[in-house]
């Protein structure tokens, strides 16, 4: 009876543990910015309605371990979002490194809206101004699970896509 018992159990946590989903939601700009990243985070990025909570610039180079300099040359960034214009001010005494440009947001939009940052300094003095940057939601799904690893008809396993084009299309694995 404790072996039936025990094989139930087990049998219960792998079949709830194979149909997990992990969610995660960012923002991110449609244009790519040579040698710059860009990404906007939530306040939390497990919850799809969560809004813009900060901006985050870095040196792409930063990749290779080697920890490059930025510097936003202008003292606030705007967000528009359906004819408004947000500004938001900016200081570097948010950043402590200055490894990464750090930009507060107070829920202001939690959907697609367009981004002015302005000019941006490299560690090597190059100056780049970006341009206006549409930024949309992303989400990132990903199976969680004992068993999640294990595909042998080749399926995938995770999805990451703009949140419009999984609300359009869903999550088909293939």
């Amino acid at each position: 009876m404790a072996k039936k018992i025990i094989v139930i159990i087990f049998s219960i946590l792998i079949f709830n543990a194979c149909s997990m989903l992990d969610k995660q939601y960012s923002f991110s700009a449609i244009e790519y910015i040579k040698g710059i990243s860009i990404v906007g985070s939530p306040k939390n990025i497990y919850t799809e309605n969560s809004s813009l909570s900060s901006i985050w610039i870095s040196d792409s180079r930063n990749w290779d371990g080697k920890k490059r300099k930025l510097k936003l040359l202008d003292n606030e960034v705007k967000i528009i979002k359906d004819g408004r214009e947000y500004v938001i001010p900016y200081s570097d005494i948010e950043n402590k490194n200055d490894i990464y440009i750090y930009i507060k947001v107070v829920n202001i939009v939690n959907e697609d809206f367009l981004l002015y940052i302005g000019r941006v300094q490299l560690d090597n003095g190059e100056i780049v101004n970006i341009p206006p940057l549409h930024f949309k939601k992303y989400i990132y799904i990903k199976k969680n699970g004992i068993l999640a690893g294990i595909d042998p008809v080749g399926r995938f396993e995770s999805y990451s896509g703009t949140l419009e084009e999984y609300k359009k299309n869903g999550w088909k694995e293939e």
